[in-house]
């Protein structure tokens, strides 16, 4: 699922404030034109983005070093934006079909980040994505417009989440294994002729 959800960031085009954004979900009115041509414009990336959930696993690339790179993290919330957002303007235009299975997209996406984060803070994207997909899914589950099988089949991709404990201790791991490097770094830059002065590490890039 990784590289196509790295091929989705590169085509993704989403502006929409992410204020009016959480306002649109709360309900409040927003230019709904504006949110639907939004969406319109991202018809690869949802391509994309569909071939992921798909797949079994998504496997990162192992972060060691508090300077290593992880870009793809800020994509992966535009996503989940884009995502939600797409499946509240389905229901509100009674195509509960279609907002139904955006929503299964994104709850497999997210259980998906989630069983293979090598980090915290991949865990806790994965997080916020379950989050919204919930939001959703609960939204849809109030709905007495949503049909029967509709509603079955979002049940079913609820139980198949599975990946928030399993991905906590495995994010757990990994940022111990961040900091060990860390520390070994530190200490080489102590033992190392003129090495008494070590530089201020930058935080991790995302």
């Amino acid at each position: 699922a990784y590289t196509h959800l790295i091929a989705a960031g590169k085509v993704l085009e989403w502006s929409i404030d992410r204020y009016a954004l959480s306002d649109y979900l709360e309900g409040k009115p927003i230019d709904e034109a504006a949110l639907r041509e939004a969406i319109s414009r991202n018809t690869d990336a949802l391509s994309l983005i569909d071939r992921a959930a798909q797949c079994p696993r998504c496997i990162t690339p192992i972060l060691t070093r508090l300077d290593d790179h992880a870009p793809h993290i800020k994509d992966w919330g535009k996503i989940s934006n884009l995502l939600a957002s797409k499946c509240r303007n389905e229901s509100t235009q009674g195509d509960y079909h279609k907002a139904t299975n955006t929503c299964i997209t994104q709850l497999k996406l997210s259980n998906l980040i989630l069983q293979d984060s090598n980090y915290l803070l991949q865990h806790v994207v994965g997080c916020g994505m379950l989050a919204m997909a919930l939001d959703q899914a609960e939204r849809l589950g109030r709905d007495t417009h949503t049909p029967k099988d509709q509603l079955q089949d979002l049940a079913k991709s609820l139980e198949e989440i599975n990946g928030i404990q399993t991905g906590l201790v495995r994010a757990i791991k990994g940022d111990f294994n961040i900091m060990s490097h860390t520390v070994d770094d530190l200490n080489k830059g102590f033992n190392e002729p003129n090495g008494n002065q070590l530089l201020p590490l930058p935080l991790p890039v995302i």
